[in-house]
């Protein structure tokens, strides 16, 4: 029982992280963060821009896309793919050690 409450645990804790590096890069290129939602629509807790929930799903980081499309090919490439490399790092290593 310990075990799947450490998985779901580690799984939400990874999905966090992937959606605060989508955060990151979107503040270092001033990009307008509208939202950021973690979990589903159930038993969400909504503080400003940020919306969570303890029941994993339909997480995101909502940005002013009028900006994305301004941006710099290089930032936007960055932007997508930097979280879910990271993601993945941060799998193996919870994983492997």
């Amino acid at each position: 029982m310990f075990k799947i409450i450490y998985y779901y645990l580690l799984f939400y804790l990874a999905i966090v992280f992937h959606e605060l590096i989508h955060a990151l890069f979107a503040k270092l290129f001033n990009f307008n963060i509208q939202k950021i939602s973690l979990g589903t629509n159930f038993l969400k807790i909504n503080i400003n821009i940020f919306s969570i929930s303890p029941i994993i799903g339909n997480s995101y980081v909502e940005v002013d896309y009028s900006k994305i499309i301004i941006a710099k090919r290089k930032e936007i490439i960055i932007f997508y793919l930097a979280p879910t490399v990271t993601s993945i790092i941060f799998v193996f290593f919870s994983v492997f050690i």
